[in-house]
Formats: structure tokens, sequence, C-alpha cells
């Protein structure tokens, strides 16, 4: 049983149908660091925010950013000029605009970075 997550880390929790999660604790401050590849993270803040916001300063170190929204995935694609449209179109995906407190979601890292 997970009783403990540190600040800034995503969870994945599978289920066979619907569940309510409650979650207790500060929301944290501070950098978050990610490796080079694929991080599960966590926004450290109780506001909604932008993905564009989120990545600022580091779009060229971030290949994507996957969130799992009503039963499907939505992406964000920074390195390319709409940001992802046509590819997500294409793959029948929606496209990544927020990240909502209390979500988890993946950020495809070309290298180290820290994010605020």
């Amino acid at each position: 049983m997970l009783s403990t997550i540190e600040p800034g880390e995503g969870f994945w929790v599978n289920s066979v149908g619907s569940e309510n999660i409650s979650l207790e604790g500060t929301p944290a401050t501070g950098s978050l660091t990610l490796s080079a590849g694929w991080n599960l993270v966590g926004l450290k803040t109780s506001e909604t925010k932008a993905v564009t916001d989120f990545i600022s300063g580091n779009e060229a170190k971030i290949a994507s950013v996957w969130k799992w929204e009503n039963s499907s995935w939505a992406v964000y694609l920074p390195g390319q000029d709409d940001g992802g449209i046509e590819y997500a179109e294409s793959k029948g995906f929606t496209v990544l605009s927020n990240i909502n407190p209390g979500e988890g979601f993946w950020v495809n890292a070309t290298q180290k970075i820290t994010l605020d």
C-alpha cells in the first residue's frame, strides 16, 4: 500500500472501476528536477497550470508531455509549431493544454532539467 508520495512525484492507479481517492497534505514548493527520459510527475501547486507555463524555458529539452484524460491520451509536443495538434488528431488523441492539481502526467525530457 502506498503511504507516502514525495513532492512532485506522480503515481498510477489501476482500478477496474471508478474510485474516489482522498489525499492529505500541504502542496510542495520549490523546483522539480527531471531525469532524461520518461518522468511521471505531479504539479507542486494547488492551482491549475497551462502546460506551456509548466515547461516554459525548457521547450527545447522536452520531447513530449502526456496525460490520461477521459479514457484517452492528451499530448503536448513543444517541438512542433502547432504543439502537436496535427499529430494528436491523426492518432485520435486530444491536445494537452492544462494540468490540474492531483493529476499525474508524463514528461519525456531529452536531458536532465529543472522546472519551477
